[in-house]
C-alpha cells in the first residue's frame, strides 16, 4: 500500500527562535530598569517578569509568524510493505511502532481549529508528528491524506468520528 501525506510544512523553528530572543531581549530592557527604579525584588521580580514575557511573547510571535512564513505544505510519499514504512527517505521497521495516536487540531487554550494531528510513537523515542494543513483548498484532501495512512496502519479505531 502506498500514498502521499500532504502535510503542514516545517519553519516553525525559525519563528520560534526569533521570537523567542526578541523576547529574551526586550523583557531585559523593559524589566532591568523597572526594577532597579523601584526597587521591586524577589517573588515580585519574577512575577512581573514572567508577565512582561508573556505579553511580549503573545504581541510578537504572530506578528514574527506573517513576516517570515514557512513552507505551506509539504508533501511525503509513503509506502507499506511487509513489516517496513518508508516514509519519504525513512525507514521504520513496523515492530517498533508502539502506538498511533490521532487528535484534532487545538490551539494551547482547547480550542478547536480545522485540520488533524497524527504521531506516530516508536519504541526507540523517536516520534514521527503529522499536522495536516489548516486552511486552503487542500484541507480535506490533507485530512484524507493522514486518515489513509493511519488506517493502513491498523490503527483507524484511533481516528475518532468527531472529537
Amino acid at each position: 500500500m502506498e500514498g502521499e501525506l500532504i502535510v503542514k510544512g516545517k519553519g516553525r523553528g525559525r519563528q520560534i527562535v526569533l521570537t523567542a530572543l526578541c523576547t529574551g531581549i526586550l523583557t531585559f530592557l523593559l524589566v532591568l530598569p523597572m526594577m532597579r527604579g523601584w526597587k521591586i525584588t524577589g517573588l515580585t521580580a519574577g512575577l512581573v517578569t514572567a508577565a512582561v514575557t508573556y505579553i511580549l511573547w503573545r504581541m510578537l510571535y504572530p506578528l514574527l509568524s506573517r513576516l517570515l512564513p514557512g513552507e505551506k505544505e509539504s508533501r511525503i510519499p509513503w509506502t507499506l510493505e511487509g513489516e517496513k514504512l518508508r516514509l519519504g527517505a525513512e525507514t521504520l521497521d513496523l515492530n517498533r511502532l508502539k502506538k498511533v495516536h490521532c487528535w484534532p487540531n487545538r490551539d494551547a487554550l482547547g480550542n478547536k481549529n480545522p485540520g488533524w494531528i497524527v504521531n506516530l510513537e516508536t519504541t526507540q523515542g523517536k516520534n514521527y508528528l503529522f499536522r495536516s494543513l489548516e486552511e486552503g483548498e487542500g484541507l480535506d484532501q490533507s485530512i484524507q491524506s493522514l486518515k489513509t495512512l493511519v488506517e493502513a496502519l491498523g490503527y483507524g479505531s484511533s481516528w475518532a468520528q468527531e472529537a
